[in-house]
Protein backbone atom coordinates (compact mmCIF):
# COMPACT_ATOMS: atom_id res chain seq x y z
CA UNK A 1 0.00 0.00 0.00
CA UNK A 2 2.97 2.40 1.31
CA UNK A 3 4.50 1.71 -2.20
CA UNK A 4 1.21 2.34 -4.33
CA UNK A 5 0.70 5.42 -2.72
CA UNK A 6 4.69 6.63 -3.36
CA UNK A 7 4.42 5.75 -7.09
CA UNK A 8 1.02 7.48 -7.24
CA UNK A 9 2.42 10.78 -5.57
CA UNK A 10 5.59 10.44 -7.58
CA UNK A 11 4.06 10.45 -10.98
CA UNK A 12 1.42 13.06 -9.98
CA UNK A 13 4.34 15.03 -9.13
CA UNK A 14 5.74 14.55 -12.79
CA UNK A 15 2.49 14.93 -13.84
CA UNK A 16 1.68 18.46 -12.57
CA UNK A 17 5.57 19.77 -12.86
CA UNK A 18 5.10 18.85 -16.43
CA UNK A 19 2.08 20.84 -16.46
CA UNK A 20 3.48 24.45 -14.88
CA UNK A 21 6.04 24.16 -17.21
CA UNK A 22 3.89 24.07 -19.96
CA UNK A 23 4.55 27.47 -22.64
CA UNK A 24 1.64 30.15 -21.96
CA UNK A 25 -1.61 29.35 -23.18
CA UNK A 26 -3.98 31.45 -25.27
CA UNK A 27 -5.76 33.81 -23.43
CA UNK A 28 -9.61 33.23 -23.14
CA UNK A 29 -10.66 35.80 -20.62
CA UNK A 30 -10.15 39.52 -21.25
CA UNK A 31 -7.93 40.00 -18.36
CA UNK A 32 -5.88 37.50 -19.74
CA UNK A 33 -5.22 39.52 -22.79
CA UNK A 34 -4.68 42.06 -21.54
CA UNK A 35 -1.67 40.87 -19.19
CA UNK A 36 -0.29 39.36 -22.46
CA UNK A 37 -0.52 42.68 -23.74
CA UNK A 38 1.14 44.08 -20.59
CA UNK A 39 4.31 41.62 -20.85
CA UNK A 40 4.51 42.55 -24.82
CA UNK A 41 4.55 46.36 -24.30
CA UNK A 42 7.60 45.74 -20.95
CA UNK A 43 9.76 43.26 -24.09
CA UNK A 44 9.40 45.95 -25.89
CA UNK A 45 10.90 48.61 -23.34
CA UNK A 46 7.94 49.28 -20.97
CA UNK A 47 5.38 51.77 -19.94
CA UNK A 48 7.87 54.21 -18.32
CA UNK A 49 10.45 54.13 -21.16
CA UNK A 50 7.56 54.50 -24.18
CA UNK A 51 5.89 57.26 -21.61
CA UNK A 52 8.74 59.63 -22.48
CA UNK A 53 9.31 59.30 -26.17
CA UNK A 54 7.45 61.44 -27.97
CA UNK A 55 8.18 61.23 -31.56
CA UNK A 56 10.02 59.14 -33.65
CA UNK A 57 12.07 59.91 -37.19
CA UNK A 58 13.33 57.42 -39.19
CA UNK A 59 14.61 56.71 -42.99
CA UNK A 60 12.79 54.23 -44.74
CA UNK A 61 13.42 52.41 -47.52
CA UNK A 62 10.89 50.55 -49.47
CA UNK A 63 10.96 47.78 -51.64
CA UNK A 64 8.03 46.19 -54.01
CA UNK A 65 7.72 44.03 -56.72
CA UNK A 66 5.38 46.36 -58.18
CA UNK A 67 6.86 49.92 -58.07
CA UNK A 68 9.83 51.27 -57.82
CA UNK A 69 12.21 51.89 -54.58
CA UNK A 70 11.75 55.07 -53.06
CA UNK A 71 13.08 56.16 -50.00
CA UNK A 72 11.03 57.85 -47.33
CA UNK A 73 11.77 60.58 -44.42
CA UNK A 74 8.88 58.53 -42.18
CA UNK A 75 8.12 60.90 -39.12
CA UNK A 76 5.59 60.22 -36.58
CA UNK A 77 4.90 62.66 -34.20
CA UNK A 78 2.22 62.56 -30.65
CA UNK A 79 4.01 65.21 -28.25
CA UNK A 80 1.06 67.82 -28.42
CA UNK A 81 -0.93 64.75 -27.03
CA UNK A 82 -2.48 64.33 -31.18
CA UNK A 83 -0.79 61.76 -33.49
CA UNK A 84 1.01 63.69 -36.62
CA UNK A 85 2.36 61.96 -38.88
CA UNK A 86 3.99 62.85 -42.27
CA UNK A 87 5.78 60.37 -45.52
CA UNK A 88 8.26 62.70 -47.11
CA UNK A 89 9.00 60.96 -50.40
CA UNK A 90 13.02 61.48 -51.38
CA UNK A 91 13.87 58.79 -53.67
CA UNK A 92 12.66 57.92 -57.31
CA UNK A 93 8.81 56.29 -57.94
CA UNK A 94 6.77 59.00 -58.58
CA UNK A 95 3.22 58.83 -57.50
CA UNK A 96 3.37 55.21 -58.36
CA UNK A 97 5.70 54.78 -55.44
CA UNK A 98 5.02 51.95 -52.32
CA UNK A 99 4.32 54.56 -50.73
CA UNK A 100 0.84 54.97 -52.19
CA UNK A 101 -0.27 51.94 -50.81
CA UNK A 102 -4.18 52.50 -48.79
CA UNK A 103 -2.40 51.93 -45.18
CA UNK A 104 -0.06 55.67 -46.27
CA UNK A 105 -0.90 57.25 -49.22
CA UNK A 106 -3.51 59.53 -46.70
CA UNK A 107 -0.72 60.85 -44.75
CA UNK A 108 1.86 61.32 -47.78
CA UNK A 109 1.67 64.90 -47.85
CA UNK A 110 4.97 65.48 -48.95
CA UNK A 111 6.44 66.24 -45.73
CA UNK A 112 3.56 68.44 -44.43
CA UNK A 113 2.00 66.90 -40.82
CA UNK A 114 -1.13 65.46 -41.04
CA UNK A 115 -3.27 65.01 -37.76
CA UNK A 116 -4.75 61.43 -37.67
CA UNK A 117 -8.01 60.68 -36.86
CA UNK A 118 -8.50 59.71 -33.59
CA UNK A 119 -10.17 56.15 -35.03
CA UNK A 120 -6.86 55.77 -36.79
CA UNK A 121 -4.32 56.66 -34.34
CA UNK A 122 -3.39 52.82 -33.12
CA UNK A 123 -3.24 51.28 -36.80
CA UNK A 124 -1.10 53.76 -37.89
CA UNK A 125 1.00 53.58 -34.36
CA UNK A 126 0.85 49.30 -34.98
CA UNK A 127 1.83 49.61 -38.62
CA UNK A 128 5.52 50.35 -37.51
CA UNK A 129 5.79 51.26 -33.67
CA UNK A 130 3.56 48.62 -32.14
CA UNK A 131 4.55 49.47 -28.37
CA UNK A 132 2.81 52.78 -28.68
CA UNK A 133 -0.08 51.05 -30.62
CA UNK A 134 0.01 48.74 -26.93
CA UNK A 135 -0.01 51.89 -25.08
CA UNK A 136 -2.75 53.23 -26.50
CA UNK A 137 -4.78 50.58 -26.01
CA UNK A 138 -3.24 49.73 -22.31
CA UNK A 139 -3.49 53.26 -20.97
CA UNK A 140 -7.33 54.15 -22.53
CA UNK A 141 -10.77 53.40 -20.90
CA UNK A 142 -12.12 53.13 -24.38
CA UNK A 143 -9.79 49.64 -25.94
CA UNK A 144 -10.24 46.60 -24.63
CA UNK A 145 -8.28 43.75 -25.58
CA UNK A 146 -9.89 40.52 -26.07
CA UNK A 147 -9.17 36.62 -26.48
CA UNK A 148 -8.42 36.05 -30.44
CA UNK A 149 -11.24 33.21 -30.40
CA UNK A 150 -13.93 36.11 -28.97
CA UNK A 151 -17.12 35.86 -30.93
CA UNK A 152 -17.17 39.48 -31.18
CA UNK A 153 -14.41 39.44 -33.97
CA UNK A 154 -14.27 39.00 -37.23
CA UNK A 155 -14.52 35.13 -37.99
CA UNK A 156 -12.68 35.58 -41.11
CA UNK A 157 -9.59 36.96 -39.57
CA UNK A 158 -9.03 34.36 -37.06
CA UNK A 159 -6.58 31.60 -38.19
CA UNK A 160 -5.12 28.98 -36.07
CA UNK A 161 -2.25 30.10 -34.04
CA UNK A 162 1.18 27.98 -34.80
CA UNK A 163 2.89 26.70 -31.83
CA UNK A 164 5.09 29.22 -29.51
CA UNK A 165 2.90 31.95 -30.52
CA UNK A 166 0.19 33.58 -28.35
CA UNK A 167 -2.60 35.58 -30.39
CA UNK A 168 -5.25 38.44 -29.03
CA UNK A 169 -7.21 41.36 -30.12
CA UNK A 170 -6.98 45.49 -29.52
CA UNK A 171 -10.15 46.96 -30.22
CA UNK A 172 -11.09 50.91 -29.39
CA UNK A 173 -14.51 52.68 -29.21
CA UNK A 174 -15.49 54.40 -32.60
CA UNK A 175 -14.86 51.41 -34.91
CA UNK A 176 -16.67 48.35 -35.33
CA UNK A 177 -14.98 45.05 -33.42
CA UNK A 178 -15.49 43.35 -36.39
CA UNK A 179 -13.66 45.05 -39.18
CA UNK A 180 -12.19 47.53 -36.49
CA UNK A 181 -9.59 44.92 -34.58
CA UNK A 182 -5.58 44.63 -34.29
CA UNK A 183 -4.82 41.21 -34.20
CA UNK A 184 -1.68 40.50 -32.35
CA UNK A 185 0.47 37.39 -32.05
CA UNK A 186 3.34 37.67 -30.31
CA UNK A 187 6.21 35.33 -29.32
CA UNK A 188 5.15 32.98 -26.65
CA UNK A 189 8.55 33.23 -24.70
CA UNK A 190 9.71 36.48 -25.45
CA UNK A 191 6.65 38.12 -25.78
CA UNK A 192 7.90 40.04 -28.54
CA UNK A 193 5.48 41.30 -31.62
CA UNK A 194 5.74 38.49 -34.58
CA UNK A 195 2.70 39.98 -36.88
CA UNK A 196 -0.32 42.20 -36.61
CA UNK A 197 -3.37 42.59 -38.75
CA UNK A 198 -4.39 45.62 -39.17
CA UNK A 199 -7.90 47.20 -40.74
CA UNK A 200 -8.63 49.73 -43.07
CA UNK A 201 -8.22 52.87 -42.08
CA UNK A 202 -10.64 55.22 -40.98
CA UNK A 203 -11.25 57.49 -44.73
CA UNK A 204 -11.54 54.22 -46.58
CA UNK A 205 -15.01 52.28 -46.77
CA UNK A 206 -14.24 49.54 -47.50
CA UNK A 207 -14.38 46.74 -44.51
CA UNK A 208 -13.14 43.40 -43.05
CA UNK A 209 -9.51 44.49 -45.00
CA UNK A 210 -6.81 43.73 -43.64
CA UNK A 211 -3.21 44.49 -44.05
CA UNK A 212 -0.81 42.08 -42.34
CA UNK A 213 2.52 43.63 -40.63
CA UNK A 214 5.41 41.39 -40.11
CA UNK A 215 7.74 42.41 -37.68
CA UNK A 216 11.11 40.95 -39.18
CA UNK A 217 13.53 42.41 -37.09
CA UNK A 218 14.02 45.36 -34.01
CA UNK A 219 16.60 47.29 -32.96
CA UNK A 220 17.77 48.50 -29.97
CA UNK A 221 17.80 52.56 -29.17
CA UNK A 222 18.73 53.56 -25.84
CA UNK A 223 16.06 51.48 -23.93
CA UNK A 224 13.23 50.39 -26.12
CA UNK A 225 13.15 47.76 -28.47
CA UNK A 226 11.94 49.82 -32.02
CA UNK A 227 11.22 47.78 -35.45
CA UNK A 228 13.63 48.02 -38.30
CA UNK A 229 12.60 45.77 -40.84
CA UNK A 230 8.88 45.23 -41.47
CA UNK A 231 6.57 43.33 -44.02
CA UNK A 232 3.75 44.93 -45.08
CA UNK A 233 1.11 42.45 -47.33
CA UNK A 234 -2.00 43.34 -48.41
CA UNK A 235 -5.31 41.41 -49.52
CA UNK A 236 -3.89 40.76 -52.78
CA UNK A 237 -0.75 39.02 -51.78
CA UNK A 238 1.52 42.42 -52.65
CA UNK A 239 3.76 42.59 -49.92
CA UNK A 240 6.13 46.00 -49.60
CA UNK A 241 9.50 45.11 -47.58
CA UNK A 242 10.62 48.29 -45.33
CA UNK A 243 13.84 49.01 -43.98
CA UNK A 244 14.14 51.66 -41.14
CA UNK A 245 17.56 53.14 -40.57
CA UNK A 246 18.63 56.24 -38.79
CA UNK A 247 16.22 55.82 -36.18
CA UNK A 248 15.76 58.75 -34.04
CA UNK A 249 13.19 58.79 -30.90
CA UNK A 250 12.82 62.11 -29.16
CA UNK A 251 11.96 62.32 -25.53
CA UNK A 252 9.07 64.13 -24.37
CA UNK A 253 10.61 65.70 -21.85
CA UNK A 254 13.49 66.90 -23.90
CA UNK A 255 11.51 68.25 -26.77
CA UNK A 256 9.40 70.26 -24.10
CA UNK A 257 12.30 72.36 -22.19
CA UNK A 258 12.97 73.75 -25.95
Amino acid sequence: MLLFAFMHFSSCSLICRAQTAVQPTQPRTLAAALVVANRTLTALGGVQAWSQISSIQRTATITSSITATATTIWVDDWSSGTLKTSRTLSGSGGGNSPTSSAIVQRYNANGQSVVVPAQDESVIFATAIPSEALLLGIQSTQCIFYPEDSDLLDPNSIQNVPKGEIAFAEVCSGTNPRSGALHWRVNASTYMPISVSIPQLAFLSSSNVYTLVTFTSYTTVGSVSIPNQITLTDTSGVSRHIQFSSILPVQAAASSSK
